[in-house]
């Protein structure tokens, strides 16, 4: 019986051994393994001392224009990162970790912590490869950083250059063109010609330029310039707009003239003005060949109303000049068209520029001196022509200072007032036209800086004047009478008409 148990605990403590035998191998071997695996990663070297410091990996890694994510850690290794539309390449900036270790950028050497070569980006997602290799060639590493480039989405949101269809003109088809998009434009109705209680709408169909997309973009995100309404569905480049019945009101707001006094005080709803007066002349000593100007703003009520000033089309609320006015009455007519196209209004302004007032010829008076205040001392009135007198044909003469052609050999008969009106009338040279002077036409001839005006105009082309009397076409306060010149002195004397017999000067043209 002790013998039996003895050989139990005998075979018992056999097995015992021979499991630890096999436990003892399989740890052996489990070591060897787990060795060989570090030797791969890299983590222990042939003396069984950490080897990190030697195994291919990254110090540091970034790339131009974006930031990676997640943050760089040499143990992660894929990145993502997001770049415009603008962005079409990124350098990357790779730093090994350990001396000897190179690294290349999607196949390409790239000198540690030195900027690779442009990496040119595609649309949608790019894949950059970040390669490190050990000093002895023997183990690699790949850093991966997925790039994607995107279009831009919309961000102008107004859209203008629209308006509501217009009488007689051809409907805006295009809209004006943004930096991130152009858009084509139909109307309903389609008609020419505004309807009462009509409402537009236009379907504008938006394209985007390149670069840029409508994905992303919010409902109701447009606006219209000018329309009512305007609305667009998510994502989309298609805006509807709806705009009111065209504007009716013609009307100018204001009136404004640079020169002269409008006259009356403008209101809307008149039509017909005076603008005067405008000086001859804006010089201090003023010539007889001087021009004139003079500028006018018309402001429309209604922003959308089109103005013409003479013909010419000017914006609301700008200068308009009228340039060489003659003398006397020049005509502004200004027409505001309302924004439908249909209803006009038609303003008429007379810009009456002064009749100039000439120089006397008065001056220095030998062995007499001026008072200061006197009119050959002052010299004020606008300076003569000179020469003053021209020849108009072979039987005329003209004053270039009032512009009326005179006859240049006055005969020697002296007539009654009204036998001289006939003579006048009557004569035919190289003219036809002749008639009396006014007195005033007739007085514009003397020469006050001259002891004998008759001398003096004899000088300057006429021929035949006489130191005498000459009557005028006009009659006095006391109807039986004329007034007459007396050539010798200049002044005006009063003649009676039947009685009297006197020389007649014809004259031609206009009145000064």
């Amino acid at each position: 019986m002790i013998n039996k148990t003895f050989s139990i605990i005998i075979s018992i403590l056999l097995l015992f051994y021979c499991m630890s035998c096999d436990d003892l191998v399989n740890s052996y071997q489990s070591a060897d393994l787990n060795n060989a695996q570090d030797v791969i990663n890299g983590n222990n070297n042939e003396n069984g001392e950490d080897n990190a410091t030697q195994a291919p990996k990254l110090l540091n890694l970034t790339i131009s224009r974006a930031a990676l994510f997640p943050v760089f850690s040499p143990d992660t290794l894929t990145y993502t990162t997001e770049v415009s539309y603008e962005t079409n390449y990124i350098t990357v900036t790779p730093t090994v970790a350990g001396a000897g270790a190179t690294v290349k950028v999607n196949g390409a050497s790239v000198v540690s912590a030195t900027a690779s070569a442009p990496v040119q980006l595609d649309m949608g997602t790019n894949e950059i490869d970040v390669t490190v290799t050990s000093a002895d060639n023997a183990f690699t590493k790949t850093y991966t950083v997925l790039v994607k480039r995107g279009l831009n989405i919309v961000t102008i949101s107004t859209i203008r250059g629209l308006r509501a269809p217009k009488y007689g003109q051809t409907p805006v088809t295009v809209i004006d063109e943004t930096e991130q998009f152009t858009g084509t434009v139909t109307w309903s109705p389609d008609h020419y010609i505004p309807a009462a209680n009509t409402v537009y709408t236009a379907v504008i169909s938006l394209t985007p330029k390149t670069g840029y997309t409508f994905n992303g973009i919010p409902s109701n995100v447009f606006s219209v310039e000018g329309a009512v309404s305007a609305g667009n569905s998510a994502n989309a480049g298609i805006v509807t707009a709806m705009f009111d019945e065209p504007n009716s009101d013609a009307n100018l707001a204001s009136l404004d003239f640079t020169k002269g006094i409008l006259q009356p005080a403008f209101d809307p709803g008149r039509v017909s003005y005076l603008n005067a007066p405008v000086p001859f002349s804006d010089r201090a000593n003023p010539t007889y060949n001087d021009t004139q100007s003079v500028s006018l703003t018309a402001t429309a009520a209604q922003s959308d109303s089109t103005i013409t000033v003479n013909g010419v089309e000017v914006v609301s609320g700008t200068v308009f000049t009228m340039n060489n006015l003659s003398v006397g009455a020049n005509t502004a007519t200004i027409v505001v068209t309302a924004e439908n196209g249909i209803t006009t209004r038609t303003y008429t302004v007379e810009v009456y520029r002064a009749i100039p007032v000439f120089k006397t010829g008065a001056g220095a008076i030998s062995g007499y001196t001026l008072n200061p205040n006197e009119d050959g001392a002052t010299q004020h009135g606008v300076s003569w022509p000179s020469p003053r007198f021209t020849a108009d044909g072979p039987d005329s003469i003209r004053d270039e200072m009032t512009g009326l052609v005179w006859l240049k050999n006055p005969d020697s008969t002296t007539r009654t007032w009204s036998n001289a009106i006939t003579y006048c009338e009557g004569l035919s040279n190289s003219y036809s036209d002749w008639r009396m002077p006014n007195v005033r036409e007739l007085r514009s001839l003397v020469h006050h800086g001259q002891s004998s005006p008759v001398t003096w105009l004899n000088s300057q082309g006429f021929t035949n004047f006489k130191v005498s009397h000459y009557w005028s076409s006009t009659t006095s306060s006391n109807t039986s009478s004329a007034l007459m010149l007396r050539m010798r002195f200049g002044n005006i004397l009063h003649g009676d008409k039947s009685g009297d017999q006197l020389f007649v000067l014809p004259v031609r043209s206009s009145t000064p």
